[in-house]
């Protein structure tokens, strides 16, 4: 049995993408905190007035920087003060990886119902009938509802940042 001449450049050039790698393996955590950001992106909105106009709403407001950084793990709650009115909010900031990991599982959770949509869809219009014997307009329901399920989910991942404000609060979070 012969072997190949082994090739001193290839041998470098492999050792060079291995060291690559591992040095990528070990930046993990930078990566997921560049991805996230040391702070968050969204601002404290304060609402100054709001008009109802026919196709929606106008409204006036000022939005102030969130500035409490991420915790390395973990969620950490801090008051942030709103420029406005004075009020102290508790805001809760959650990590990078937290914020990673929510993203990854709101882009899987609308690609995969998504999936599952089209299946049924494909089902549906080979076998002509509806599963379960619903009646169609419910069917259409159920399946809208899906829809828009799924693309909150997708939406969802492309903006969630880690921050929550505390419930019924006159504050709101700006992009």
């Amino acid at each position: 049995m012969t072997f190949p001449d082994i090739d001193e450049v290839a041998v470098k050039k492999a050792t060079e993408e291995l060291a690559k790698f591992q040095a990528h393996a070990v930046s993990v955590d930078l990566e997921m905190m560049r991805a996230a950001g040391r702070f968050p992106r969204l601002r404290l909105q304060h609402t100054h007035h709001g008009w109802k106009v026919p196709g929606g709403w106008i409204s006036t407001y000022s939005s102030y920087p969130i500035r409490v950084a991420r915790p390395a793990k973990g969620v950490k709650v801090a008051p942030v003060r709103c420029g406005v009115c004075g009020d102290e909010i508790d805001v809760r900031v959650y990590s990078a990886r937290h914020t990673k990991w929510a993203r990854l599982l709101l882009l899987l959770t609308g690609v995969g119902s998504l999936v599952a949509l089209v299946t049924i869809g494909k089902m549906v219009v080979e076998r002509d009938s509806i599963p379960g014997d619903l009646p169609a307009p419910l069917f259409g329901v159920v399946v809208v509802a899906w829809l828009a399920g799924s693309v909150f989910a997708l939406v969802g991942s492309l903006f969630y940042d880690g921050v929550r404000l505390p419930p019924r609060t006159a504050h709101a979070l700006h992009r």
